[in-house]
């Protein structure tokens, strides 16, 4: 359950998120026990996203724990992404300025959720 006060947000990413610069997502590297996810935040909508495909051409809410649409529908993640996503909607952490400011440019382009 995220929180909307901005005072007591938690500002520490899960330690196994690397943010990516070319995609400017970030990502769970590929395991050898979890396939690689990327994670948006979403400075719109105050919450953080995930996919599983790497085109990122559909995202669930970390409320959502089954993927939705595509070659992956109705499946979940291995447990260490599953793992981080209960991390994500828990503690909503806001990422570091600098990438809060560049989802905001990235928000500005169509994505599907």
């Amino acid at each position: 359950m995220a929180t909307d006060n901005a005072s007591s947000r938690c500002t520490h990413l899960h330690p196994r998120l690397e943010f990516c610069g070319e995609s400017r997502v970030y990502q769970n590297p590929k395991s050898a026990t979890a396939t690689a996810i990327w994670y948006f935040y979403s400075p719109k909508h105050n919450q953080w996203y995930w996919t599983p495909y790497k085109q990122f051409a559909i995202w669930m809410p970390v409320s959502q724990l089954k993927v939705t649409k595509g070659f992956w529908k109705d499946q979940q993640p291995a447990a260490l992404n599953i793992e981080i996503i209960t991390y994500l909607e828990v503690y909503n952490p806001i990422p570091p300025p600098s990438i809060v400011q560049v989802a905001c440019a990235i928000e500005e382009r169509p994505l599907k959720f």
